[in-house]
């Protein structure tokens, strides 16, 4: 099944930009900080942010978000007849002067016809929801969808991503930053079912660990071209805490069969409240 699916509850090593673009994160974190971090670190909002509603593409200031990379491949069936799946991949990009908070995020997956190859709700992760992103920011959005298994004998398909709405957030840089990601390797653990685990470590400016919203995946080929992602629903302890221990995100039949490993990128989606609501089964609510 696509990359974590089910359960629910359950650029060489580049630094990938986690949730907000590097240019817009202090090092006041960082391991390599000569300063006390404790003494330097953000003290993260006390609970979910509030600001106005609205569009994702009308920020109060006329910019707002788009996304300005995709790519899909599509994994044939295995052990599951009928059903393939699609790992897709975006970059969605802030071009506003506001913090775009809980933007929902759906996909579908066209042949050339321009025809749905979706199964049903795909397996759930149709649609996600990224917590932050920040003025200027780039964040990657990954997941995997079933598809009709004649979609991987289709001569073309793309990825059609839709940005709903958003919470529209004024910027305050001592109080919302971002975190980082340095990628360390992708280990394949079943060739024939396109599965791995990637293993990354992440850098937070925040003193305290924030929620987390499950871990986002994008992988590229040698050209840098986006050829898919994956969506991680694990929640589990530590996944957002300044402690920069390595991570892993298990990718379940959705890595692709060509990609550079040294151009893979990991987005935790740190929160600063727990999820509105508890995931479920119906597509109105978002798989993480």
């Amino acid at each position: 099944m696509p990359a974590s699916i089910r359960p629910r509850p359950y650029v060489p090593a580049a630094l990938a930009v986690v949730l907000v673009v590097a240019v817009a994160i202090t090092a006041a974190c960082s391991p390599d900080s000569e300063s006390d971090p404790a003494a330097s670190c953000i003290e993260a909002p006390d609970g979910p942010l509030t600001g106005t509603a609205g569009p994702s593409a009308e920020a109060p200031d006329g910019g707002g978000l788009r996304v300005v990379e995709s790519g899909v491949t599509v994994v044939p069936p295995v052990r599951r007849l009928g059903s393939a799946t699609a790992s897709i991949g975006v970059i969605v990009e802030n071009t506003s002067g506001y913090v775009a908070y809980r933007t929902r995020v759906s996909f579908d997956v066209l042949d050339g016809a321009g025809d749905t190859v979706v199964i049903g709700d795909g397996g759930g992760t149709v649609l996600l929801e990224v917590p932050l992103l920040l003025p200027g920011a780039r964040s990657g959005v990954g997941t995997a969808v079933y598809v009709d298994g004649a979609a991987s004998a289709a001569d073309q398909v793309e990825v059609d991503t839709a940005l709903g709405a958003t919470t529209w957030v004024e910027h305050r840089p001592d109080q919302v930053a971002g975190v980082t990601t340095t990628h360390n390797r992708t280990t394949i653990v079943d060739a024939e079912s396109h599965s791995g685990i990637v293993y990354y470590r992440m850098v937070s400016p925040y003193c305290t660990g924030l929620f987390t919203r499950g871990v986002g995946t994008i992988f590229r080929d040698t050209t840098g071209q986006i050829v898919g992602g994956s969506i991680s629903g694990d929640k589990g302890p530590g996944r957002c805490d300044p402690n920069q221990a390595e991570q892993r995100t298990d990718v379940i039949r959705s890595v692709p069969a060509e990609f550079d490993d040294s151009l893979t990128e990991s987005y935790p989606y740190c929160d600063f409240g727990p999820a509105p609501r508890s995931p479920g089964w119906s597509t109105a609510a978002p798989f993480n």
